[in-house]
């Protein structure tokens, strides 16, 4: 009733030292954002450090996904200072291997991060995937960016707290 039209839901947070870890309110979330006519689609944020263990990931979160109505695409969370060490190409290469297997699902992925990783921690360049942008108080114009995150500051009708406002082109 306040203009949502989609929310993306944390899953899981996959990969810091082997763990995958359920979001505990996401079957809730995910069922009562549907109930209300909110187009949905889970997040994961991804901590794994090997192209092999991103795949792992991506093949977890798609068995958890196929539980669901998803009709937005499947973002992976790429901000972890736990995979923020890799290099570049290596940091470029796990999250390709993310997505390639999202994609292989018959999902669409999106590759979500703010504007300094995404310009300084990885290549988007190799990035054939869709970018969902993180940047407050800046502009949204980015090269692949269909979605765009605001801010985190945002209030919706109906939740505590503050929440991101996000935008899709």
């Amino acid at each position: 009733a306040d203009d949502v039209a989609f929310a993306l839901i944390r899953m899981a947070s996959i990969g810091y030292e082997g763990e995958y870890t359920m979001d505990e309110t996401f079957d809730r979330n995910m069922r009562e954002a549907k109930a209300n006519g909110v187009h949905t689609s889970p997040y994961i944020y991804l901590q794994t450090k090997t192209v092999e263990e991103a795949r792992a990931a991506a093949a977890f979160a798609v068995e958890q996904a196929r539980q669901y109505e998803i009709t937005y695409p499947i973002a992976v969370d790429v901000e972890s200072q736990y995979i923020l060490e890799l290099s570049v190409q290596e940091l470029t290469d796990v999250v390709n291997a993310f997505c390639q297997v999202i994609a292989e699902a018959g999902y669409t992925p999106i590759i979500y991060s703010d504007y300094y990783k995404f310009t300084h921690e990885m290549d988007t360049s190799q990035f054939p995937y869709d970018i969902w942008l993180a940047r407050y108080g800046g502009d949204h114009v980015y090269p692949g960016r269909t979605m765009w995150q605001a801010t985190d500051k945002g209030t919706i009708d109906g939740i505590e707290g503050d929440v991101c406002l996000e935008y899709a082109f």
